[in-house]
């Protein structure tokens, strides 16, 4: 079979070799290099498109901005996996956004009647969520279109106008996204693979620097295992469907590839302890946690090989079975006031009427800019103080974005070419810093805004100022409601997603019981991690400079100890994989069962308080494994060693003592 999935072991010495190393590493898949194309480049041929029409029939204004509107949320919200289903996506949503216009369009003599109309389309745009991507990206679209639509004032005559515009971006981002830049996931894993071969070389590197005493090279080394682990993850998100159902076997396969990343991702946590140990123990004068390093490092260096090894049995073709159609709808979101979409879309909606009417308070004309940032302060946050850290960043962008973008639109006053460029880079830019920086994307599109007006020929800085004021009522009223209506507290939610993780970890641990085989351990250890992902999402407010907490620390130590857990699962995984390693039922030795019982019962007696999980506790040392129990298997040291540290974990977590014999002689179980 044939294969362009191998991994180069080179990377080149020349500067476009170096500058696309760098690329790859920084953005692994390239996914938001191609995100920020796509989305500058719909807008470009959009406009172009919009020009040559304008020449023959005359757009409106409206037409215009509907166009570019919805062209940038055709790039960013429909995410459906299969082409038709896109295009369906953007039927509806086209249709949704012309009914937004033209509701627009008939209500302008009556503008109460214009805003009562606004909060019920926000209402429903939000609550249609619960029903699937689809019906959120129609939302998205019926709103941004009502949004403007308010902002430039539609007559009735403008509909046809709009109508093309909708007709063209649509088409256009139809074809960017499928034919000029679509996802090719057999090509996306290769650039993956060159990110994870990069960011190997980067912890090799760093780590040899920390083991070898160099203590400011620390932070590095964490560093790079972190992003070096994001990697390796993206590749994983991309192997195919099948990957994690073949048995590992002599011929490799997709199995044999999942099981490589598997084992890169196990050796860079191996490197970044043993290398953390080394400046401790060389103060000891031991000699033994350097070999140590060298040691997981040639291990790192092993698995890279196997990784590329495994690529090249891989056929790029089952890369392109299509994936199982996502479930859509709310299935088990309860129901009445007990459905969150429910309590979102009323949140949203009271927000937005603060916003719209202290916003009208400040301006007649430019109050819509509130309601902007009221509806999307609630996009993709979990609770409360998920809320404010996104209001605040959206301030905080806009604000110093105000203070650029004064600057920049004088000193290019009359450069229309050079602002034009500079308007495209900020679009590119802001779209690429979309997933890692909300304030920095917010920054870009402000700055951006300063420009265009500067060529309209409407720029003063006292807009600039009213664009702030306006943002900070709507992130204000979106604060307010967030903490005042049904609010749901950060710390709620954090427990419920560590909730999720000992379940997930449960669930191993039942699966290891009844014998499961190696690809189920291992897939099941990757739910472990997608949830430790998940918990770290939630309780990011309770340690945010945003949000005044008395005690971050003990936060952050919860996180480093889940953090370990996903580590010691991996290993147990690993251990138990390779002692079972078909799909067929194997039976532990009774020792091993026994312990993993007792974990067991710790997780449920765990998953049962409803305090403590992020408050710090120190624990008493952890007892001495009992002797002769490291002789229940062929791997039973590493077996017994991963289930005692996790014992040690999960006691830290709770703040008890631990119930289990746990940690190795020597090793923190904090690590």
């Amino acid at each position: 079979m044939t294969s362009s999935l191998s991994i180069p072991a080179d990377h080149g010495s020349s500067p476009f070799a170096r500058l696309r190393s760098w690329i790859a590493g920084d953005d692994p898949g390239l996914t938001r290099l191609r995100m920020a194309t796509r989305v500058t480049l719909t807008l470009l041929i959009t406009t172009g498109l919009l020009i040559l029409v304008h020449a023959l029939m005359p757009l409106p204004a409206t037409a215009y901005g509907i166009a570019l509107i919805t062209g940038m949320q055709g790039a960013l919200v429909v995410r459906e996996a299969r082409i038709r289903d896109r295009l369906v996506t953007r039927l509806y949503a086209a249709g949704a956004s012309f009914l937004s216009t033209l509701c627009v369009a008939f209500t302008d003599t009556s503008p109460r009647l214009t805003d009562g109309l606004f909060l019920v389309m926000i209402f429903v745009a939000v609550y249609a969520r619960r029903f699937g991507a689809r019906w959120n990206a129609v939302g998205m679209f019926a709103f941004m279109c009502y949004f403007l639509g308010v902002y430039l004032r539609p007559s009735p005559g403008d509909l046809p106008g709009v109508a093309l515009a909708l007709l063209l971006s649509g088409i256009v981002a139809h074809l960017v996204r499928n034919h000029l830049l679509p996802e090719h996931r057999a090509r996306d894993f290769h650039r993956t693979l060159i990110a994870v071969e990069h960011r190997i070389d980067l912890l090799v590197e760093a780590t040899r620097a920390l083991s070898d005493g160099d203590t400011s090279a620390r932070a590095r080394a964490v560093a790079a295992e972190i992003r070096l682990k994001e990697a390796v993850l993206g590749a994983e998100g991309l192997l195919p469907a099948t990957a994690l159902a073949v048995a590992r076997d002599d011929d490799g396969g997709e199995g044999a590839l999942a099981t490589a990343l598997f084992d890169v991702h196990l050796a860079a946590e191996a490197v970044l302890l043993a290398a953390l140990a080394a400046p401790d123990a060389a103060a000891r004068r031991d000699p033994r946690p350097p070999s140590a390093v060298a040691l997981a490092s040639e291990r790192l260096q092993a698995a890279r090989l196997d990784l590329r090894a495994a690529t090249t049995r891989v056929d790029d073709e089952a890369f392109d079975a299509p994936p199982p159609t996502p479930t859509q709808g709310g299935g088990g979101m309860g129901t009445g006031w007990r459905d969150p979409s429910l309590r979102l879309a009323i949140q949203v909606t009271l927000a937005s009427a603060i916003a719209m009417v202290a916003g009208q308070a400040v301006s007649e004309t430019r109050w819509t800019w509130a309601i902007l940032t009221a509806f999307l302060v609630f996009t993709n946050t979990q609770s409360r103080g998920d809320t404010l850290v996104r209001a605040s960043a959206r301030a905080a962008g806009t604000l110093i974005g105000i203070v650029a973008g004064i600057a920049v639109a004088v000193l290019l006053d009359g450069q229309t070419t050079v602002s034009l460029v500079l308007i495209v880079g900020l679009i590119f830019a802001a779209f690429y810093w979309l997933q890692l920086s909300y304030s920095v994307m917010t920054f870009c599109i402000t700055v951006a805004v300063s420009l265009l007006y500067g060529l309209l020929g409407e720029f003063t800085a006292g807009l600039l100022v009213l664009r702030l004021e306006e943002t900070v009522i709507g992130a204000l009223a979106g604060i307010g409601i967030a903490f005042l209506v049904f609010p749901r507290r950060t710390g709620h939610v954090a427990h419920a997603a560590a909730d999720a993780f000992l379940a997930a970890l449960d669930d191993l641990l039942s699966a290891a019981t009844a014998g499961s085989g190696a690809m189920d351990l291992l897939s099941l250890s990757r739910v472990v991690d997608q949830r430790y992902a998940a918990l770290a999402l939630a309780a990011r407010p309770l340690g945010s400079n945003w949000q005044i907490v008395r005690r971050p620390g003990p936060v952050r130590r919860a996180l480093l100890r889940f953090l370990a857990c996903t580590y010691w699962a991996r290993r147990l995984a690993r251990t138990l994989g390779e002692t079972q390693p078909g799909e067929e039922s194997h039976t532990l030795p009774e020792p091993v069962v026994a312990r993993i019982n007792a974990l067991r019962t710790q997780v449920a007696g765990l998953r049962e308080q409803r305090r403590g999980i992020f408050v710090s506790a120190e624990t008493a040392a952890p007892a001495p494994r009992a002797a002769g129990e490291v002789d229940a298997l062929p791997q039973a040291p590493d077996a017994i060693e991963a289930l005692d540290m996790l014992a040690a974990l999960l006691a830290r977590i709770a703040g008890v003592a631990p119930p289990v014999a746990a940690a190795v002689s020597g090793r923190s179980s904090d690590t």
